[in-house]
């Protein structure tokens, strides 16, 4: 069906009126609602002036709205309410949203205030504040009623230059449409407070502005935005970092990192440059210079640096941007152009003083410290480090060439040693076993001859080789304990027969306070009374020679544990002071040759002492190192003497004192008694012994002094060679071997290795192992021991040493025999027990 158009009656004339009164009606109360929200947008600005001054620019809109759509459309009062509470919801969070900006505002921690600046026609700025928060009522020191919409020049006072400062800066925001940030200085903030004793009370602050748009009123100005901060501590820190870069360093600088620009302090007197040129050299672009790096690419380097300074500036840059709040400080050297065109080294120390919000780096204060000198001594240090490390090499290639010539050395030592002590041995040893047989009168003086011929060959043998140790620093002293006594008087003995047959007195004075037992090397002792009662000896014609041995008095010691006393049960309770001197009547020594006593190999009178005897020379420089050996402190051996009367030598050393000497050396009787059980020593001892030496007569020699011990040749098997001793010993078990160490086809060291890995050592089952060679040296004994061996014999030797060494591992090798002996034997009564054991269990078993 079609539709058709119905026109609509036109109203009647009473229904139009009650139309429009009841539109009237309808607006009036929402043209009194915005004009109240007018009101109040007009005296109580929101936190930064736009929320209320939206309200109260939209009041005309919302009046104009509402009346233009009730008289348009003519709504009926259902539709009107709805569009007024909709009206009233939207007014409603409008000021809600008020309140929270308000809140923020009033709750911001920086000092935050609304303020609407105008310029007077003759130039001059004032300002009201218009809201303010608590922050800023703080800092003014005034109640709010006191600075709201108050002039701030014409009612409160303020300094009419400060406040045309801010207005111009007011207009730079305003022009910049933006944030505009600067610093001023203000005569005070604290409107109340006075300042304090030397404190001018003017403030620096810091001011960002943020133009809000103009006020209503042509005469009000415009409205902006101030967040202040009082930045004058901060600047007069900055201040007096700067005075006191100044004063102690070469130069200060600051750099603004958001301009990128670097202002250089006026002391750069040392560069030669004023601050202007200083920076042109520096920051123009145009004055550069090009460096090809090492990857061949071209670059622009400011004159006045150093290609490798420009690396290290921009190093440190980089890090110094990428630094976070804490991380302030900084150092870095590099090189500096001075005006003359040189190079000089500074150092560069800065600080961090401005970060922004984020905590990036916005300035950096540093100072220039001149270290060019340090840096010449650093050159100069490094090129004589490195002529010391060159000569240093070349020293360490003269030490290896000295420590080759001190081995090739001690080998000539060794092997001269050994080749002289080998024909000695047999001498000596062959001459040892001559003397206890039956001889006349005259066989037995030629035979002392020979002898003492011999001493004196070995004599000199031992001096050369302590000699060589004391030049290698290889002396070491003893520490055992021994009779002092005794020790002299066999000095004296030793000397005795040679003094009667020159027809001289040969005395001893001993002093009855000295004790009979101390603690030190007792040989060595002995060897120094010797070389200086033997010297007196040789060059005394007429007279004698006297020995006097005083006692000085004790030293407190602090007491030693029993367990320090090695060698001996005494523990040493005090030192005595023992002095040694000899007195001869013999030729004297002139003064002047008095330097030359105690240099090795050196007489005073070649032909002199040719006359005397003649000798090596090294006696008295011996004595006088083993001297000083016993007493470090003390001036070692003093000389007095008058030519053609006579020459006194005489020394003092401290000597630990012990209560009394091991049970062997108490007594000659006893020692007389232990001689003759060892020449019945095979019969208390009877072990099997394998004897390992190439030559003939050592052979000999060591057959006759174990004959003399009642050891008997079949007792003993031969071994020329260590081959033969190795194979000897795997085809029986001796007990004893002793070895010599130089040997064809293997040697003593080698042969002993093979015989330990087969056998093991004497607690293993193993025989027992006893060096018995001329290799006498330190080193020597050490390689023996090392190789398994069980003790080390000098030659030559006397037969009691031989006997010693017999006794001592013969008996360790009795003692294990008669363990595994009794071993055996338990392990047969366990076997037979066995038996039983079975019988037992079976009858207990049948009883159950």
């Amino acid at each position: 069906m079609p539709l058709k158009f119905i026109p609509k009656k036109p109203r009647e004339p009473a229904n139009r009126f009650f139309g429009a009164l009841s539109s009237v009606q309808i607006a009036l109360p929402i043209a009194f609602l915005l004009a109240a929200i007018f009101a109040a947008a007009t005296s109580s600005p929101t936190a930064d002036g736009l929320s209320l001054q939206f309200l109260r620019d939209l009041c005309p809109v919302f009046l104009i709205a509402s009346l233009g759509v009730n008289a348009l459309q003519q709504v009926n009062g259902r539709k009107l309410s709805a569009r007024v509470a909709t009206l009233l919801g939207q007014v409603e969070a409008l000021k809600a949203t008020s309140r929270l900006e308000s809140i923020a505002f009033q709750s911001n921690p920086s000092f935050l205030c609304i303020s609407n600046y105008v310029r007077h026609p003759d130039g001059n700025y004032d300002h009201r504040i218009v809201n303010i928060n608590q922050v800023g009522m703080d800092t003014y020191n005034m109640p709010r009623e006191r600075l709201i919409r108050k002039w701030a020049v014409a009612e409160l006072g303020r300094d009419q230059a400060a406040v045309n400062e801010s207005g111009r800066n007011c207009d730079r925001a305003k022009a910049m449409d933006g944030t505009h940030e600067w610093e001023q200085e203000y005569p005070r903030l604290n409107f109340t407070d006075r300042p304090e004793i030397g404190d001018t009370g003017r403030r620096l602050v810091n001011i960002r502005g943020l133009p809000l748009g103009p006020a209503r009123a042509p005469d009000e100005g415009d409205y902006i935005l101030l967040m202040m901060r009082d930045v004058t501590a901060e600047r007069s820190a900055i201040m007096k970092l700067e005075l006191l870069m100044e004063a102690s360093a070469d130069g200060f600088w600051e750099w603004d990192i958001a301009k990128d620009a670097i202002t250089y302090g006026p002391k750069l007197g040392q560069l030669g440059f004023t601050p202007e040129e200083y920076e042109e050299i520096y920051m123009n672009e145009a004055n550069r210079q090009t460096t090809v790096t090492a990857e061949g690419a071209c670059t622009p380097v400011p004159s006045g640096y150093t290609a490798e300074g420009l690396k290290t500036l921009q190093a440190y840059r980089n890090r110094l941007l990428a630094t976070k709040p804490g991380d302030d400080n900084f150092t870095f050297e590099r090189q500096y152009l001075c005006k003359n065109g040189e190079y000089i080294w500074m150092m560069n120390k800065g600080k961090v003083v401005q970060r922004d919000a984020n905590g990036a780096p916005l300035k950096v204060l540093g100072a220039h410290i001149d270290i060019n000198r340090q840096k010449q001594v650093e050159e100069t240090l490094k090129r004589k480090s490195l002529q010391l490390d060159e000569k240093n090499q070349l020293l360490d290639e003269t030490n290896k060439e000295l420590n080759q010539a001190l081995k090739l050395k001690s080998e000539f030592l060794a092997n001269i040693s050994h080749e002289l002590r080998t024909p000695l041995n047999g001498i000596l040893g062959l001459g040892s076993v001559l003397w206890d047989t039956h001889l006349d009168n005259e066989q037995r003086d030629l035979l002392q001859s020979i002898r003492e011929c011999s001493d004196g060959l070995l004599l000199i043998v031992n001096d050369v080789l302590d000699f060589s140790k004391m030049g290698a620093g290889k002396m070491v002293l003893e520490c055992i304990p021994f009779d002092l006594r005794a020790c002299v008087r066999n000095a004296v003995a030793v000397m005795g027969l040679r003094a009667s047959e020159k027809k001289i007195t040969l005395t001893t004075e001993l002093d009855d306070r000295i004790p009979h037992a101390f603690l030190g090397d007792g040989n060595r002792l002995r060897q120094v009374c010797i070389n200086l009662i033997g010297n007196a000896v040789k060059f005394t014609s007429t007279g004698g020679v006297r020995v006097v041995v005083s006692y000085l008095g004790d030293e407190e010691a602090p007491t030693l544990p029993q367990s320090s006393a090695k060698g001996g049960p005494g523990v040493p309770q005090r030192t005595s002071r023992i002095h040694f001197r000899v007195e001869d009547t013999g030729i004297g020594i002139p003064p002047d040759q008095f330097n030359r006593l105690f240099q090795p190999f050196s007489q005073i009178d070649a032909s002199t002492a040719r006359q005397f005897g003649g000798g090596p020379g090294l006696g008295l420089a011996i004595s006088k190192e083993l001297v000083t050996l016993m007493q470090p402190a003390h001036e070692g051996i003093a000389v007095e003497s008058i030519p053609g009367t006579g020459s006194t030598f005489s020394f003092s050393i401290p000597l630990k004192v012990v209560e009394q000497l091991p049970l062997e050396n108490q007594s000659r009787l006893e020692a007389e008694i232990e001689k003759t059980k060892r020449a019945a020593l095979a019969n208390s001892l009877p072990i099997s012994l394998l004897l390992a030496e190439d030559n003939l007569v050592n052979q000999k020699v060591a057959l006759r002094m174990l004959g003399q011990l009642g050891y008997s040749s079949d007792m003993i098997k031969i071994a020329s060679n260590g081959e033969e001793a190795v194979h000897f010993a795997s085809e029986a078990d001796y007990d004893l071997i002793l070895m010599d160490v130089q040997m064809p086809k293997l040697s003593g060291v080698e042969a002993t290795m093979q015989i330990r890995l087969t056998q093991g050592t004497i607690s293993e089952g193993g025989p027992g192992i006893v060096a018995m060679t001329a290799n006498v040296l330190e080193t020597d004994k050490q390689m023996c021991l090392q190789a398994g061996m069980d003790g080390h014999i000098g030659k030559p030797f006397k037969v009691e040493v031989l006997a010693e060494v017999l006794e001592r591992f013969g008996r360790k090798v009795l003692a294990r025999r008669m363990l595994s002996k009794s071993r055996a034997q338990l392990a047969a009564s366990v076997e037979r027990l066995e038996p039983l054991q079975w019988v037992l269990d079976a009858k207990s078993k049948l009883a159950q």
